[in-house]
């Protein structure tokens, strides 16, 4: 494939085989995003071992594919890129994520330090500022910062831990669908950050991280070593809740939260607009899940 100019160097020039970052492409992407998520894919996969190194030295023990799209030099320049190559860059950062967990979870680490937290909730939940809620977060060896919408894949990642002798602890973090929708807005206009997620993989998240925190419970609920907390951030200040008050906030259906959260941007754009110059027409579009 020949380089873009967007596209960073290569952090190492020997020339070797790799093998490629395993991702499956995302379907929904245009035409110059899909060149985006390819080449992102191939830069990951032949610095592997450079990027771990580095992810470690700037996020510590936080799992994240969000901090993984960062190790993307086109995506990081500032908000604008991060805002046009969220969706673009959204599968291999995953994926160079899931590499990472994979090789940390085998690490050794100290009993007082023998856990690995699952963050889970859908996305602008506040997942991450609410750790100090959850009275794990000093004692994680891997803090796992994701939405754990997907089942299969949480329970493998569970096991793993499991496997390699570590406690796991599940925080769960709710928060309203319209609030998240607002909050997402407010980090995709932030001059630090600029990441976008559009309403429609927002709804999946929050459905999906809902329905399967109870089937996770429930596959998990007889292992002393798994333990679940339940964060809920409705409030000016998160407050711990429970499973069983959890369920009382389930969905009908992904459609029934589109349905809920395309209204809350068009609101939040006209209230704010005017006076936020920030608030763009293409990120509107991003929002609604339209290609610019």
């Amino acid at each position: 494939m020949t380089q873009s100019p967007n596209q960073p160097k290569r952090l190492s020039s020997s020339r070797r085989v790799v093998a490629p970052l395993r991702y499956t492409p995302r379907t929904d992407l245009s035409a110059w995003e899909k060149e985006v998520e390819s080449e992102t894919a191939e830069y990951f996969a032949s610095n592997r071992k450079a990027l771990f190194s580095k992810y470690r030295k700037i996020f510590g023990n936080i799992i994240d594919r969000n901090n993984a799209q960062e190790l993307y030099r086109p995506y990081a320049r500032n908000r604008e890129s991060r805002q046009k190559l969220s969706l673009a860059t959204h599968e291999p950062a995953g994926a160079l994520a899931d590499e990472f967990y994979q090789r940390m979870v085998k690490l050794k680490c100290t009993e007082a330090r023998n856990i690995v937290l699952f963050n889970a909730g859908g996305q602008g939940s506040g997942k991450t500022t609410s750790l100090r809620f959850s009275g794990k977060a000093e004692q994680a060896f891997i803090v796992m910062d994701g939405t754990m919408q997907d089942y299969e894949k949480s329970c493998r990642n569970i096991d793993m831990a499991l496997s390699n002798g570590k406690q796991v602890h599940i925080n769960y973090v709710y928060c309203p669908f319209e609030k998240a929708i607002q909050n997402i807005i407010r980090r995709a206009t932030d001059v630090r950050n600029g990441r976008v997620v559009n309403v429609k993989r927002a709804a999946k998240g929050h459905f999906q991280a809902l329905e399967n925190i109870f089937k996770i419970e429930k596959s998990y609920r007889n292992n002393p070593s798994v333990t679940f907390g339940v964060i809920d951030n409705s409030y000016d200040e998160p407050k711990v809740s429970s499973l069983a008050e959890l369920k009382s906030h389930r969905y009908p259906s992904i459609d029934a939260l589109m349905q809920r959260g395309y209204p809350c941007v068009d609101a939040y754009f006209t209230s704010s607009q005017a006076s936020d110059p920030s608030l763009t027409g293409k990120l509107h579009q991003l929002l609604q899940g339209k290609s610019i």
